[in-house]
């Protein structure tokens, strides 16, 4: 019996010690799984840190790229608004010199017609004109009539020089 008692005992022994090395097993496998957990805690912090420095960036970029957009913008504007101001600043003056032009060209025409009308009153009042007279005063009227027409061809040529796309 002692045989089967020590064997026993042996058999206890080894039982304990399989029992503890299971424990340490299992001891060792929950510390590597926390291990591996703070692990994975800290390569996910590191990963969201990274990812949001590369959206910080992206948004830098695009905050760049607007200011760009908008100095040009601004720039592009300036020199429209140069370019319109010299523009209409031109224009009116040419629109200045042709109105003087024009308003010469009638007070010379209203002169014509006046000193025409005039002779013709007189001429009425004379009780008529020969003629002669009267076949002169036709062609000076004839000849009124094509300088009027051929000053507002001027005129209108003139302006028609001055207005953008003709």
């Amino acid at each position: 019996m002692r045989a089967i008692s020590d064997e026993k005992v042996r058999v206890d022994g080894l039982l304990k010690l399989e029992i503890k090395r299971l424990d340490d097993l299992r001891n060792d496998l929950h510390n590597a799984d926390e291990k591996l957990q703070e692990a994975r805690a800290l390569s996910q912090k590191d990963l969201m840190m990274a990812e949001a420095k590369r959206i910080d960036a992206l948004l830098a970029a695009a905050a760049n790229a607007v200011g760009l957009a908008s100095e040009k913008a601004a720039a592009q504007a300036s020199a429209l608004a140069s370019q319109v101001v010299t523009s209409a600043e031109a224009l009116r003056a040419n629109a200045a010199s042709a109105a003087a032009q024009n308003t010469e060209a009638m007070g010379v025409l209203r002169d014509a017609m006046d000193k025409r009308i005039t002779l013709l009153e007189q001429n009425q009042y004379r009780g008529g004109a020969d003629a002669e007279e009267r076949r002169e005063g036709r062609t000076n009227n004839q000849w009124l009539v094509g300088a009027v027409i051929a000053v507002v061809v001027v005129i209108v040529q003139i302006v028609l020089h001055f207005i953008p796309g003709h």
